[in-house]
């Protein structure tokens, strides 16, 4: 076989080849979820109906929202299928309003810290939910409590390409073809990679928001200090903190912490608060299942925890 042969041989090899890769990607997308198939991924596991749920894309954070949405009626029972699609009726605009809005502050608490002591949210075991969570941001009262736990959020929800995502899946009609499905993972693949290059700013983001969340509860527990000049200078300290993405001394504020608690004569185990926590966030992603673990969330939200292990066994 003289050289020319080899030469189309060989081009005839490598088109089979390029053929075959371009045939199985066309496949691959074919096959993968659509937009249409991830629409689950806006909306909380605890807030889908039982039929939906091995199918859903879960946080286990929860999204907020300040804008003045119909609140579900508390006596509607926490659980009931009722209370869950009101909540669901108002979810995606949530979503759309504020954490996706980057003209929004990532925290806004403080402000609101008078609140505190009229603050339901994780009073009990009952309420460590991300049902009753939503409720109180939903509420046109600002929680100042539940406020805390939003910049997680917030900072997940505008990274880069996560905003397009958002809107191709709400714009989904369920006859997406292999164009559309590439761009729609493009972006979904921006935004992961974002995130995984930020792990360390994500990680700040949490444990000043679990400073900033145990500051509220001490609050709660004695309203009094709402009117402390020093507690608010310490709030304002770890929220601006925040809105400047300053670099965070995680032992310096743990000591700052505890110095507040004991000057404001609370006892840390009664607001939960551990010296020694460090937030150590995980993204990952099951099958269709998204999760963002950490310890502190796991344990916030262990009700939620619990019974998506129980549907997903």
């Amino acid at each position: 076989m003289n050289w020319k042969n080899i030469l189309k041989v060989s081009g005839i090899v490598v088109s089979v080849c390029m053929v075959l890769v371009v045939g199985l990607g066309v496949w691959f997308l074919s096959n993968l979820p659509g937009p249409s198939d991830l629409k689950q991924a806006m909306t909380p596991k605890a807030l889908q109906s039982s039929s939906a749920r091995t199918h859903s894309v879960q946080s286990e954070s929860v999204e907020s929202s300040q804008s003045k949405a119909e609140e579900p009626s508390p006596n509607v029972p926490l659980g009931s299928e009722e209370r869950k699609e009101k909540l669901k009726a108002n979810f995606s605009e949530l979503v759309k309003r504020d954490f996706t809005n980057s003209e929004k502050p990532i925290v806004d608490a403080c402000r609101n810290l008078v609140r505190s002591g009229e603050a339901q949210i994780f009073r009990s075991k009952e309420d460590v939910s991300s049902v009753k969570f939503i409720e109180a941001l939903l509420s046109e009262k600002q929680d100042p409590v539940a406020e805390t736990l939003a910049p997680i959020l917030r900072f997940v929800f505008r990274a880069p390409g996560l905003a397009e995502v958002i809107r191709m899946s709400d714009e989904a009609k369920g006859d997406e073809g292999i164009v559309k499905k590439a761009e729609f993972y493009g972006e979904l693949y921006r935004a992961a990679s974002y995130l995984k290059q930020n792990t360390q700013t994500l990680n700040q983001v949490l444990q000043k928001s679990y400073n900033l969340h145990m500051l509220a509860k001490a609050v709660a527990l004695k309203p009094q200090l709402a009117s402390d000049g020093a507690t608010m200078s310490f709030c304002e300290q770890i929220e601006q903190s925040l809105q400047n993405s300053d670099d965070l001394d995680a032992d310096a504020q743990s000591s700052e912490m505890q110095k507040f608690l004991q000057d404001s004569g609370v006892e840390p185990q009664a607001i939960g608060f551990d010296p020694k926590y460090r937030s150590n966030v995980s993204l990952k992603l099951h099958g269709r299942t998204l999760s963002l673990a950490d310890a502190w969330l796991m344990k916030l939200f262990a009700t939620d925890v619990q019974n998506s292990d129980k549907v997903t066994q």
